[in-house]
């Protein structure tokens, strides 16, 4: 049986408000990982400086993402043509939406926002989506900072160490880069308020210049 008209309005409706719901979640999710670092560095005392920057984007998770909300797309019309009841109309539907969803929340996480906080102590890294969620490092672990050049256009900061320091504990080993001696920090892609100031506040709280 086909899907009735009124049918098909009340799953537009589900579709247009899941789309919004899932929009106002992300906007409240940035908004109170930065009001919650920048409170932390309130209650620390002392100079801090926060700021924003993107993760380099994941081209293939992107393609992959797209894939999956066109697919998705496909079958939630699929279902809604060949189904006999309302109720299979109904539960395709669903299925397409959160494969939909699914998508939207790949693309999303393939071009990340990190929240990066420089204060006297050291240097914290915070992203939203992929584990760990954070990161930190002392200054007092640090030889220097140097922005590292990868591939023909991702820059990345470093955080190398001193001679014969070791691992640091608690920073996770997958950012670790024996090239370079140090850890891959994060990326180095649209700071905000900006670059400049960015470097700038990385060689006032390392004590040292940055290397590029």
């Amino acid at each position: 049986m086909a899907m009735s008209f009124d049918t098909g309005l009340q799953l537009a409706g589900v579709v247009v408000a899941a789309a919004g719901t899932y929009y106002a979640f992300r906007q409240y999710r940035l908004a109170h990982t930065t009001q919650r670092e920048r409170g932390d560095a309130d209650r620390d005392g002392g100079a801090v400086e926060f700021f924003t920057l993107k993760r380099h984007p994941d081209t293939t998770g992107k393609v992959v993402a797209w894939c999956i909300i066109a697919a998705s797309a496909v079958f939630g019309f699929w279902s809604l043509e060949s189904s006999e009841s309302d109720m299979e109309s109904t539960i395709g539907a669903v299925i397409a939406l959160a494969g939909m969803l699914f998508g939207a929340r790949m693309i999303d996480s393939a071009d990340d926002t990190i929240g990066v906080e420089l204060n006297e102590a050291g240097m914290v890294v915070r992203r939203n989506y992929e584990r760990p969620r954070e990161w930190r490092i002392a200054w007092d672990q640090v030889d220097h900072v140097a922005i590292v050049h990868k591939y023909s256009t991702e820059r990345v900061v470093v955080a190398v160490l001193k001679p014969n320091s070791g691992f640091v504990p608690g920073m996770p080993q997958e950012r670790y880069s024996s090239r370079d001696g140090g850890y891959e920090m994060c990326d180095l892609r649209e700071a905000k308020p900006s670059e400049e100031a960015f470097l700038e506040a990385l060689r006032r709280f390392s004590g040292g210049d940055v290397r590029k």
